[in-house]
């Protein structure tokens, strides 16, 4: 990762690393939140009170946590990929033919990010949360590739959104 004075706009890139840690870490108060991310109390504050007027991180007995507002956002995103409509059936298809978790995922740079798990129980433990990234060339992940028909390729083309005047 590139460091915070490499950025453009420096206090986007503060932010950004105020939510990672709270992703990361979890629930913590200002103190551990400045220690964590080598910044200024005052400063880590102004940046969580801009996020709580937003409604991205909320305060409680004076601990700071992300909010589920995240949740919409990504769901949104995923719903529209079109990798994720067509291969999600299929992923779950598989899971069930080969008694195997099936993992769909999507790169963005030198991540992935886990779009969709399938298990055949439900109550079978997947290894990684829906949400979770994993660089690319993770050792641990045994990667298989699918590439779909031409039938479901014409369903992931971007459709035309013509004049309909």
């Amino acid at each position: 990762m590139q460091s915070r004075d490499e950025y453009p706009i420096k206090a986007v890139s503060t932010t950004f690393e105020i939510l990672e840690s709270l992703h990361r870490s979890g629930p913590m108060d200002l103190t551990e939140l400045a220690d964590r991310c080598d910044l200024s109390k005052p400063g880590v504050f102004k940046h969580l009170k801009t996020l709580r007027l937003l409604g991205y991180v909320h305060k409680q007995d004076n601990v700071y946590d992300l909010t589920h507002r995240f949740l919409g956002v990504s769901l949104d995103r995923r719903s529209r990929e079109p990798l994720y409509t067509v291969a999600t059936s299929v992923a779950d298809r598989l899971t069930s033919a080969n008694e195997c978790v099936t993992s769909l995922v999507f790169r963005e740079g030198t991540d992935v990010v886990f779009l969709h798990q399938s298990a055949r129980d439900e109550d079978e433990t997947t290894p990684v949360r829906e949400g979770s990234t994993a660089h690319w060339r993770s050792p641990w992940v045994d990667w298989r590739y699918w590439r779909p028909s031409s039938e479901q390729r014409d369903q992931m083309r971007p459709q035309s959104r013509g004049n309909t005047n």
